[in-house]
């Protein structure tokens, strides 16, 4: 190539997003991982007038980082316009490659693409199938198919899915695991500085942590069914319940009501959304951290409580499995009795806890984001070798 090459990175549907959110993280984390590299230049592709605080002095002060908005519009045919949107914009700008991060690749591309999968649930789960039907999703697994000349899978799963699912070539696929910040600090959540929580803050009673998120796939229901036999056995366990994800009025309602019937509720504390500094110290400091998703296709929450000095219990099923290894408790997080049973477990055997939270710190540490930076750059690479 006769110019410095131009990769542009799609920020476009996560930007808006909440920074919690794993895939806001992960193009903020490898977007700031080459802020170093020289010899290309980069642009970032969002859906807002400027960049993101995180991104935005990076852009500001670098003269190999530029930006373009593509703003988000409901109108009709509106994914439709997105593809024109995007092509003219990468043949404006002489894009050498393009990084699609979400499902969305133009199908007038004129130039490389490297497309991050993170899941195939639509493949999976029936209350996603109406979205394989509809046109968006159709032309992604042509596209991806076609337009894509590199995958990066986030797991050994997701690139397993993709093979099954879309029928392409292994070949066509790289794993590249995510990877988390292991210098968090730990700040005390203000909601535990309540008298009551005194003794759970110590660890005189037990408690366990969980996401709170009322998507169907992510289980959390499935945990509080198996939460009656625990309070069985330890009376005073309290459910501590971080974040506040994929909620609605009618999935809020359903889940109270539930709750109430199982009698667990005074068991059941919300601490709403907390900062990463304020989850580190949620994980440091519970009992078990429980991860009863039935379907992942990677899963932040065990390498980053792994990191932080967490017991685990997750499913054994995609990716959680695969993240686990032999180090945390795997069990099948649609049988309650076997959940509640590895619970119970745990709770009352805190040499193992101990010596699974050790082992587990120990493994976490190779997933680190230099690297990701590292191989997702290494795949740019060679996708544009192929066109010099």
């Amino acid at each position: 190539m006769d110019r410095v090459p131009l990769i542009a990175i799609d920020f476009a549907f996560f930007d808006h997003a909440n920074i919690g959110a794993g895939q806001y993280r992960y193009v903020v984390q490898i977007a700031l991982g080459f802020a170093r590299k020289s010899g290309y230049r980069f642009l970032i592709i969002g859906s807002q007038p400027e960049p993101v605080p995180e991104l935005r002095e990076l852009v500001e002060q670098s003269d190999n980082w530029d930006y373009a908005s593509v703003p988000h519009h409901s109108y009709p045919l509106n994914d439709l316009v997105y593809h024109v949107r995007y092509s003219l914009l990468l043949w404006r700008k002489r894009v050498n490659l393009f990084h699609a991060t979400h499902v969305f690749v133009p199908a007038l591309t004129p130039c490389k693409v490297v497309m991050t999968k993170h899941d195939l649930m639509e493949e999976i789960f029936d209350e996603y199938k109406q979205v394989i039907r509809q046109r968006p999703y159709r032309m992604h697994k042509w596209a991806t198919r076609t337009k894509v000349d590199k995958v990066i899978s986030i797991s050994q799963c997701t690139h397993d899915d993709l093979v099954k699912y879309f029928h392409i070539s292994p070949e066509k696929s790289v794993v590249i695991h995510h990877g988390i910040d292991h210098n968090q600090p730990k700040n005390v959540p203000d909601l535990f500085s309540q008298k009551d929580w005194q003794p759970y803050m110590e660890n005189r009673l037990p408690w366990i942590l969980a996401p709170y998120n009322l998507e169907p796939r992510k289980n959390l229901i499935g945990l509080c069914r198996a939460l009656p036999m625990v309070v069985e056995e330890f009376p005073d366990v309290r459910l501590v319940l971080f974040g506040n994800a994929a909620i609605t009025p009618e999935r809020v309602l359903e889940f109270e009501n539930e709750v109430e019937a199982l009698g667990v509720s005074d068991h059941i504390h919300k601490v709403g959304f907390v900062s990463d500094p304020e989850l580190t110290w949620l994980y440091s400091n519970t009992d078990i951290f429980v991860f009863s998703t039935q379907y992942e296709g990677f899963g932040y929450p065990i390498i980053e409580a792994m990191s932080a000095g967490s017991c685990v219990i997750s499913g054994n099923a995609s990716s959680m499995a695969e993240l686990m290894a032999d180090i945390g408790v795997g069990v099948d997080v649609n049988d309650k009795q076997k959940l509640a049973e590895a619970i119970i477990a745990l709770l009352g055997h805190k040499e193992l806890r101990e010596d699974l939270a050790e082992r587990g710190q120990k493994w976490a540490r190779s997933f680190t984001l230099e690297k990701v930076v590292r191989k997702t750059f290494d795949t740019y690479l060679d996708v544009l070798k192929r066109d010099s």
